[in-house]
């Protein structure tokens, strides 16, 4: 009996070595999508070595709903670095803490990605140069290159209210053009948010944030994403 169980467990790991195996070759080594694939698997294990006890999230949008436990009823203002369609803007304009958002920025050109970037050619995420039509008063469009629209907002109307400030040109140039100004108003408790730190741009801009010695505590992450909140 103990030589049959023996014989049996033998089995199920070989067959489990060989389904890791083909699952292994299937995911990482096939196919156009592999990079990014392992890109993601790096940056999973990396955060959860650096931040054991961080909670991955299996999509951004419930990354993004857990911003409510921190905020509780605060008032806050929203910065979007990177609209394209709009669908990030529709999410956040659902979540139950959205009844607390005084205003909605978004920045971008709407004429999609100005150079190739990952495995996306020059003018992805285009909109033909319009803006997405969404309803409501509280939101405002900030069209063209970040470098000419970052600063149109007047921040100093917001110094004592929390920001939700999120991170979507997956460029570093553009997105170190944007950090470089919201960075100087930036207060504990403001939530920031990077959609491809997964990539090297972000990464970059990431690892150079914290040289700087801007404390930040991890919120959570996902796959390809990271939030923090300013302490």
């Amino acid at each position: 009996m103990g030589q049959e169980m023996e014989m049996r467990l033998t089995l199920q790991k070989r067959l489990k070595r060989i389904i890791f195996s083909l699952l292994i070759k299937r995911l990482f080594l096939q196919d156009k999508k592999s990079r990014v694939t392992r890109l993601s698997a790096k940056f999973v294990f990396s955060t959860h070595e650096n931040y054991p006890s961080a909670k991955l999230h299996h999509s951004r949008e419930r990354l993004w709903e857990s911003f409510g436990e921190h905020l509780g009823q605060s008032e806050w203002v929203g910065f979007e670095f990177g609209v394209a369609s709009g669908d990030a803007t529709r999410t956040f304009m659902r979540m139950d803490y959205a009844k607390n958002c005084l205003q909605w920025n978004g920045f971008d050109t709407f004429c999609g990605l100005p150079s190739a970037w990952g495995d996306l050619p020059e003018g992805a995420f285009s909109t033909d140069g319009n803006p997405p039509s969404i309803k409501s008063s509280i939101i405002k469009w900030h069209v063209g290159l970040i470098e000419d629209t970052c600063t149109d907002i007047n921040l100093l109307n917001f110094l004592n209210k929390n920001f939700i400030i999120i991170f979507d040109f997956d460029l570093y140039s553009a997105t170190k053009a944007a950090w470089d100004v919201i960075s100087k108003f930036l207060k504990v408790g403001d939530i920031i948010y990077f959609d491809e730190a997964y990539e090297k741009d972000e990464a970059r801009l990431i690892h150079e944030i914290f040289e700087s010695g801007l404390a930040l505590e991890i919120l959570g992450y996902t796959t390809m994403g990271i939030a923090y909140k300013v302490i």
